[in-house]
């Protein structure tokens, strides 16, 4: 009988915390389910754990590949069999009951579906309900993703069809070291007729899993963000999709700023002098395409989305208002993230 369902984890250096994410699919595992776990360059006992669990379950495969995560999960869709595919990182989890969710919503062959990340330390207010698109309405649903990428355009607890991946050749790209999993997402929605967007969490991240806070200042961090927006722009610009989605795509590429300048530029964990803020900030706000984001999203519509504020007071030459938001909404993640990490660990 054919697989299914593929589900793809890259490894490296994961032996802390692979097994946790091998369990939460053993807990689950049905018929028609297989497992890739892709070892990319590990200096640890990744590749230990790897083997033992691949002998205990003939549904799990052991796969090498060269070091990155894309390098990895392109060689497990090389290989993978299962009608569906999804992906899961090597320190986190899936959530009970997720694989069941999966395949009842197989049945109805969407070509894309899309389902909830619980953070650790915020509640699961899943409500079940489920957004379909298609015909005249898989713009509405496929805007709505790329207009808010850090939300929907994650491929983990997403999931897709392994033969529209195949026959189209759409790959991770390999030289991106950010926002390459929304690249991958946008480059497959070009060819989505019917998407479902569902309210159930299906993928858990655990405090530990290392995804916090970068401490080390890392300014190509800017460099490389602004790469694969380009990257991306590139391929939207040639796409099916450039007609209908500009708009939200220009809300794409704010939103990756966004990403970039909480998380690095204005991050209050990291260690940077002001005049080297300053020199990034000015760096992303003075790339051409940025710009053309920032235009393309009317003024009076920025102010209806707290999310595009920092742009909108960019465009009124109020740019320490810009910087201030960013302050503060680093603050109030690093805030959080230390609270998760300090109840983690007296749990």
């Amino acid at each position: 009988m054919k697989d299914k369902l593929s589900i793809i984890i890259p490894a490296y250096n994961a032996q802390r915390t692979l097994q946790r994410a091998i369990d939460s699919i053993v807990a689950q595992y049905r018929d028609g389910v297989e497992l890739l776990i892709v070892e990319n360059g590990s200096n640890d006992d990744t590749q230990r754990v790897i083997d033992e669990n691949a002998k205990r379950h003939p549904w799990i495969k052991a796969l090498r590949s060269d070091k990155g995560v894309s390098v990895a999960r392109n060689c497990g869709l090389e290989v993978a069999s299962g009608e569906f595919v999804t992906f899961l990182d090597a320190d986190d989890v899936l959530t009970a009951g997720a694989i069941d969710a999966w395949f009842s919503d197989m049945e109805k062959q969407y070509d894309l579906s899309v389902y909830r990340i619980q953070m650790y330390g915020k509640d699961d207010c899943s409500t079940h309900e489920a957004l379909v698109f298609e015909g005249e309405q898989i713009d509405l649903g496929k805007a709505k993703m790329v207009a808010n990428p850090t939300v929907y355009m994650q491929v983990a607890a997403s999931v897709f069809k392994t033969e529209r991946i195949k026959t189209n050749a759409i790959y991770f790209n390999e030289a991106l070291t950010m926002a390459e999993d929304s690249d991958f997402t946008l480059r497959y929605l070009d060819h989505v007729q019917t998407l479902c967007m569902k309210d159930t969490v299906v993928y858990f991240c655990p405090s530990d899993n290392g995804n916090s806070l970068t401490r080390q200042a890392n300014p190509k961090k800017v460099d490389n963000m602004l790469y694969s927006l380009h990257q991306s722009a590139e391929y939207f610009q040639q796409s099916k999709m450039f007609n209908t989605l500009q708009r939200a795509f220009s809300e794409y590429v704010l939103m990756n700023v966004n990403v970039i300048m909480v998380r690095q530029v204005y991050n209050v964990g990291i260690t940077q002098t002001p005049q080297q803020r300053k020199q990034q900030f000015q760096q992303v706000f003075d790339d051409r395409l940025v710009k053309e984001s920032l235009a393309y999203v009317p003024l009076v519509e920025s102010f209806k989305s707290v999310k595009l504020w920092p742009f909108a007071f960019y465009r009124l030459k109020l740019s320490f208002l810009t910087k201030l938001m960013f302050k503060v909404r680093s603050f109030q993640n690093n805030r959080f993230e230390k609270q998760s990490r300090e109840k983690g660990e007296v749990e």
